[in-house]
């Protein structure tokens, strides 16, 4: 199986990977606009779509009542990376929790910042009896 890549040259060039490896591959296609209400009453995401969208966002439209079982389903079917504002200078790490609670996937948390976040959210991937023996 090949892939083909681009050099910085513009030129195009391929190079092997394993059979077994490919088959394991799934893509994943970064829709832009982050996550949008729209977007999900039409069902205009696919399964093989991925969406991001800040922290704040992702707030936003989980408070509005009517919103919340939608973007449940929408998670159902679509990847979701929730991440902090671009503008967060101190790389302090927001509440993981409202991010799963909607079924986000992924909560981009800063790692290079320890606290409570970061605990909660490193317990919550722990094996299970990893966390039996913290409780």
């Amino acid at each position: 199986w090949r892939n083909a890549d681009e050099d910085s040259a513009g030129t195009r060039r391929g190079r092997i990977v394993a059979a077994e490896l490919a088959e394991l591959i799934v893509y994943c296609q970064t829709k832009p606009g982050g996550i949008s209400m729209t977007k999900v009453r039409n069902n205009e995401m696919k399964y093989n779509n991925m969406s991001s969208s800040t922290f704040e966002n992702m707030l936003k439209l989980s408070n509005n009542g009517e919103n919340k079982d939608d973007l449940i389903k929408y998670h159902e079917n679509v990847l979701s990376r929730i991440y902090p504002k671009g503008r967060n200078i101190f790389s302090g790490n927001f509440n993981p929790i409202p991010s799963w609670k909607t079924g986000a996937q992924m909560a981009a948390l800063n790692v290079q910042t320890a606290g409570p976040y970061l605990r909660l959210n490193s317990a919550m991937f722990q094996k299970k009896t990893e966390t039996q023996d913290m409780f």
